[in-house]
């Protein structure tokens, strides 16, 4: 099993970017959102593929949940944030961009091919 090392916080920071820079997203929604794709990544990959992330998402009390993920935003709260944040030290893989746009160009297992993600394999 080969790993593409994102972060959930890289993957977290791509959602702010695209789509939280003017009402901003919460925590606990981009909690949500990187489980999403997280799921979306097994269901197109399948369990004995390369990861979408280097940790797995745990069974918190109110839905599932990536520590680092929380660690990173826990002092936001319910307030929404408008700016990706960083883990020190932080550098996003320039792919994560085009993974996250590729995610829902296909559902799995609904018969209409797959989505197509970047070849994380030409990392350096």
């Amino acid at each position: 099993m080969k790993s593409v090392l994102y972060t959930a916080l890289a993957i977290a920071n791509n959602f702010v970017e695209q789509f939280g820079r003017d009402d901003g997203i919460e925590h606990m929604k981009l909690q949500k959102l990187v489980y999403c794709s997280y799921g979306w990544w097994l269901a197109a990959k399948g369990l004995e593929d390369e990861r979408l992330t280097l940790e797995r998402p745990e069974v918190w009390r109110y839905g599932p949940v990536f520590a680092g993920l929380y660690s990173a935003l826990r002092n936001f709260g319910r307030r929404p944030i408008r700016e990706p944040k960083s883990m020190h030290p932080f550098r996003p893989h320039p792919n994560v961009g085009p993974m996250i746009r590729n995610l829902g160009s296909s559902s799995p297992g609904s018969g209409s091919g797959t989505a197509t993600y970047p070849d994380s394999r030409s990392r350096n």
